[in-house]
């Protein structure tokens, strides 16, 4: 009966049936084993994992029953216990595919990428026609950024299996890293093709953002490269269903969609990064240019930069009580309202508040020109090993001795005292409360040099000449074979010109500063 029933899709009343079993054979594995399959299918991961344990007391040599296990601890994100269990049950039965599969997927999020090849070796030689070894070890390749290696092992996965959504997406994911971004755009409508998602007459009319699946959303990245607004800024309201974490928070009031403004209150939603945050706020000005009252909804550490800012009419803290408004809207849907193109960005600087230095900031006179840097973002930021640089590799930079350096960097890296310790900067970041207090400081400054942070956006949002550095496969926002931006029109940008190659990002970095101060 319980066989029955989670056949049948009625997980809880094959829980049931199994139970019931269980009561009247007690010492049968099956049974407990069966159990443990109809809760975890209940998402009922914690019951599940004890009827495993059980199996596997009464037999513990039941692969299948330890794979599973396995996988509940993969839930859990115990990724450590899951990967025991999951040798134990490939040493048990080495000739276990579906074992191997799941330790190739499992190494691979606990960054055990060449154990996650392994893995992934040991399935193509088992089941050489199974898709998923060849998609795994692509999968490894990628997090170790050789996606040149991940290709052919994407491209023979689909040959597999044509219509795996996941394997169009990593594979588009790999191409655009390599820079072959026709191949990837291919393949990201390939994905959203195979996903069910082409939205029919989508050039003909307006499309709600709730008619876009999640599988737009890297398309929506690589059309906003190549510079595709227009259709990059409607995709991009794909991004609710595709991040993770990110909700769109709707109120009473309506989805503002572009209606007039005049004598009306919006109330914007902050989304996203910092550095995201900070970037849109471009388009404040203009919203009161069209006669609205503008209510900001934000984090705590944001706030303080627009304490008192007449382009803001009320500031509200995340979970404060809002006042009354007419419409409301996220930060990053004013792009898609405004039909922005290349061309019409507004790109007036500076556009956010010119703070001055308070008694925390003041630097003084000095005698050099005044350059901060900032070399490293958030370590858990999902591309912060592609945009980080390494602090021994920004030294020949500090040995530039006809400029005071200043350190803005708050996310430092173990060893990264030391090593400033020994260099003329001198350390801002332990004055650093708020993001006003960085904006003080960089009043003072007459270069600000920072990779892709939210310290980049704040310079070129204040209209300080700035110089960013870029990997070679770069942030959407970037662009193309450019050394400028229409973002900010006083910052240049300073791109890899191979991967991985920060040396020669800093190497031309030292002569820009040299021609300039030198």
């Amino acid at each position: 009966l319980g066989n029955v029933l989670a056949q049948s899709g009625n997980m809880l009343g094959a829980v049931e049936a199994f139970e019931k079993a269980h009561e009247l054979e007690p010492t049968r594995p099956e049974i407990l084993y069966n159990l443990g399959n109809a809760n975890r299918e209940a998402d009922r991961w914690g019951e599940a994992e004890e009827c495993y344990k059980k199996t596997l007391k009464l037999m513990p040599q039941h692969v299948q029953s330890r794979n599973n296990l396995a996988l509940v601890y993969n839930h859990f994100e115990k990724y450590s216990e899951a990967i025991a269990e999951l040798r134990k049950a490939v040493e048990d039965e080495p000739r276990y595919c579906e074992g191997w599969v799941n330790l190739c997927s499992v190494t691979e999020k606990n960054g055990d990428y060449e154990e996650s090849i392994k893995a992934g070796e040991q399935v193509r030689t088992l089941e050489p026609q199974n898709p998923k070894g060849w998609f795994g070890i692509g999968v490894a390749y990628s997090r170790m950024e050789q996606n040149a290696k991940a290709l052919p092992y994407y491209i023979e996965a689909l040959r597999l299996k044509p219509d795996w959504t996941s394997a169009w997406d990593n594979l588009g994911q790999a191409y655009q890293r390599e820079n072959q971004l026709d191949k990837a755009e291919e393949a990201f409508w390939q994905c959203v093709k195979c996903a069910g998602q082409i939205i029919k007459n989508e050039d003909s009319r307006f499309v709600d953002e709730s008619e876009y699946g999640n599988r737009y959303w890297h398309l929506a990245l690589l059309e906003l490269l190549k510079g595709d607004y227009k259709r990059g800024f409607a995709h991009y309201r794909s991004r609710f269903r595709e991040l993770k974490g990110l909700e769109r928070q709707t109120w009473e009031r309506p989805l503002w969609n572009g209606e007039d403004l005049e004598g009306k209150t919006l109330l914007i939603m902050e989304e996203q990064g910092a550095g995201d945050f900070l970037m849109m706020m471009r388009y404040v000005p203009e919203l009161k240019k069209q006669g609205a009252k503008v209510f900001l909804y934000t984090a705590k550490h944001l706030s303080p930069l627009f304490e008192g800012w007449d382009q803001i009419d009320a500031t509200i803290i995340r979970g404060g009580t809002i006042p009354d408004f007419d419409y409301y809207c996220n930060i990053f849907d004013l792009p898609f309202v405004f039909g922005t193109t290349i061309e019409t960005i507004p790109n007036d600087v500076p556009y956010l508040p010119m703070l001055m230095p308070d008694e925390n900031t003041a630097l003084g006179e000095t005698e050099k020109p005044k350059v901060a840097v900032v070399w490293a973002g958030a370590p858990l930021h999902k591309q912060d090993a592609r945009r980080s640089i390494p602090l021994t590799t920004m030294l020949p930079l500090f040995d530039e001795d006809y400029v005071q350096f200043y350190s803005l960097n708050l996310d430092k890296r173990e060893g990264d005292e030391k090593i400033l310790a020994k260099t003329n900067i001198i350390d801002l970041a332990p004055r650093l409360a708020s993001f006003a207090d960085t904006a003080r400081f960089m009043q003072q400054m007459d270069l600000i040099i920072s990779v892709d942070t939210s310290t980049a956006h704040m310079a070129g949002g204040l209209g300080k000449e700035s110089w960013v550095l870029i990997p070679l496969a770069p942030d959407w926002r970037w662009l193309l074979d450019r050394e400028d931006t229409p973002w900010y029109p006083t910052m240049k940008v300073v791109r890899q010109a191979a991967q991985n190659d920060w040396e020669g990002v800093v190497g031309r970095v030292c002569g820009m500063l040299k021609d300039k101060f030198g």
